[in-house]
């Protein structure tokens, strides 16, 4: 595990503290607890968003595939076939 130290400013500080102890936990915990929350999300998000544009453009990266004799296949095509 990674050990990180950060600054803050002590009106910061305080809100941390007060929004931990809301949520019932440490300041680090709590801390630990909305980085992985984001990092959750964005890689969710960026799944998402890959899915579509693959789903959406899925001809034109058939043709490209086809006209550079490359076999391309979706997500959603390797689940229907397998």
């Amino acid at each position: 595990m990674t050990t990180i130290s950060i600054s803050i400013q002590d009106d910061q500080a305080e809100v941390l503290r007060s929004l931990a102890k809301s949520a019932g936990l440490s300041p680090e915990n709590f801390i630990r607890q909305q980085v992985e929350e984001m990092v959750t999300q964005r890689r969710e998000k960026f799944l998402r968003v890959a899915e579509y544009l693959l789903t959406k453009n899925a001809e034109l990266y058939r043709r490209m595939a086809q006209a550079a004799d490359i076999p391309f296949q979706t997500t959603s095509d390797s689940t229907e076939n397998g």
